[in-house]
């Protein structure tokens, strides 16, 4: 079987969504929770050692030092938290969002038709003369939204399918269904 796209540009509606998608996936993913210790982790140490080394009197031990390192350090495991969280849940996607949005108005790939054609073995991309192919065991994931199907072939790089680009409704869930059939079959061979 051999299903194609009508011939479509990317709107910025559609690369919204491919934003979220990757939100969803990635924002609180593990990764960004590993990245979120590890942040943590470095700002309380430097937080520990830099105001440690610098409050004078703490240099002999004693219990009231004991108290005032381990404040110290709980103080500072807070601040490390909510940096890191900020960072990684707030700035990171902001960052992302607006190197999408300047990507997208100055890039020339929106301009440009594409077509999608789905075989049994291939997906296959064609820009103009070009044609990019993977196969469904080189495709990541597969994410359907309200008004697009992303096939993911990295963790931060998607195919990005609006469904406007078939003729009928039917004819976008056939597309879909098909996709994520082959992509199913793909994963059990693993």
């Amino acid at each position: 079987m051999d299903l194609s796209t009508n011939d479509f540009r990317i709107g910025f509606g559609a690369q919204s969504a491919f934003f979220a998608a990757w939100l969803r996936k990635n924002g609180f993913g593990k990764t960004a929770r590993r990245r979120f210790l590890a942040y943590t982790g470095i700002v309380t140490l430097l937080m520990v050692f830099g105001i440690g080394a610098n409050v004078p009197g703490l240099q002999s031990i004693t219990y009231t030092v004991v108290f005032v390192y381990i404040l110290l350090f709980i103080v500072s495991l807070i601040i490390g938290a909510l940096f890191a969280a900020i960072m990684i849940f707030l700035i990171g996607p902001i960052v992302v969002w607006v190197w999408m949005a300047v990507s997208y108005l100055i890039g020339p790939w929106p301009k440009r038709t594409q077509r999608l054609r789905l075989t049994d073995t291939r997906v296959i991309k064609q820009v103009g003369e070009s044609e990019y192919s993977l196969t469904w065991k080189e495709v990541f994931d597969l994410v359907e939204t309200r008004k697009t199907l992303l096939i993911f072939t990295q963790r931060n790089c998607a195919l990005i399918v609006p469904k406007l680009a078939f003729d009928t409704p039917e004819a976008s869930q056939a597309f879909v269904a098909y996709a994520k059939a082959r992509w199913m079959d793909a994963k059990s061979v693993f």
